[in-house]
């Protein structure tokens, strides 16, 4: 079950689309990934088309071999992403020397208030999974009144990029994933109880039993971002 979305026997039936469809070389062998969306197909009053109306998000793998497509990895309903009964943007990327994964960004906004998110998806084994995700952006430009004398809430704003390296230590080979590192600039609010805080930090994320976990946090300090870093 998901918002918008109940589990009944009319939304039984889902209206399915291709959200996205590559071929790449892998391992010496070629593969075909696909990437589709799924939400209730009966729907015409378009009730489902809420800021919380998210699709189905469903992937697969075909390898070529013995002159024939053969499904390798698929799951459908792998999350719930998107919005307004859209799917989010969905990329192929090369997750290891040998290995791709689906990047899915997705965006927010509600009373002025926006974010962006993103999540990596990757075959493992015969199905497909949820490894990592960030907040990409986040800001209230929309809420902030010019004319409120108050300036409540605080003008807040950051906005995050990563980026896939080659793993140290070995641990790429180990593992056959890259590292993940992620930097973000701005600074961000948590609510009226709370100050505007700076977002200026980089992270780096390794891939550790199933999931991309956080390995190193590098903080900016001091004042206008002179330089000086301090390690979580």
């Amino acid at each position: 079950m998901h918002a918008g979305w109940p589990c009944t026997q009319e939304d039984a039936k889902v209206a399915v689309s291709v959200v996205l469809s590559d071929q790449v070389s892998e391992g010496g062998a070629v593969r075909f990934y696909i990437v589709a969306s799924a939400k209730p197909a009966n729907d015409p009053q378009g009730e489902y088309n809420c800021h919380a109306c998210a699709p189905a998000i469903a992937a697969a793998v075909f390898v070529w071999k013995s002159q024939r497509w053969t499904l390798e990895s698929a799951k459908a309903a792998i999350e719930f992403a998107g919005g307004w009964g859209e799917p989010p943007s969905v990329e192929l990327v090369a997750v290891g020397p040998e290995k791709h994964g689906l990047i899915l960004s997705s965006d927010d906004e509600g009373q002025g208030f926006s974010s962006s998110f993103k999540s990596l998806l990757i075959p493992r084994g015969d199905t497909f999974e949820n490894v990592w995700g960030i907040e990409s952006e986040s800001d209230d430009n929309g809420a902030i009144d010019p004319d409120d004398k108050l300036k409540s809430p605080p003008l807040y704003s950051s906005s995050a990029t990563f980026r896939f390296l080659p793993a140290s230590n070995g641990a790429e080979k180990s593992s056959g994933y890259y590292d993940i590192e992620v930097t973000s600039r701005g600074t961000s609010w948590e609510g009226p109880s709370h100050p505007v805080k700076p977002e200026n930090w980089t992270e780096l994320y390794r891939f550790s039993g199933g999931k991309y976990r956080l390995m190193r946090k590098t903080v900016l300090t001091g004042a206008n971002n002179s330089g000086k870093v301090t390690h979580r």
